[in-house]
């Protein structure tokens, strides 16, 4: 797998949330797991592969919903 996704912890946070999310109650409790999910992602290095995969994997659900 490529580890060319650099994407900040924040940006990739929101990706996640916005990708896992109903997008009914999303509001509700969006601060609150976005940040939750912000604060262990930045606690992984910029390149590592989880960081990757988890990129990728939010592109797969984005295509998929489009």
């Amino acid at each position: 797998m490529s580890k060319n996704v650099n994407m900040s912890s924040l940006t990739l946070a929101n990706r996640i949330f916005n990708c896992l999310s109903n997008r009914y109650n999303a509001d509700e409790h969006m601060k609150e797991i976005v940040t939750a999910l912000y604060d262990e992602l930045s606690q992984i290095l910029g390149d590592s592969f989880v960081k990757a995969a988890l990129a990728r994997l939010c592109e797969r659900i984005e295509e998929l919903e489009t």
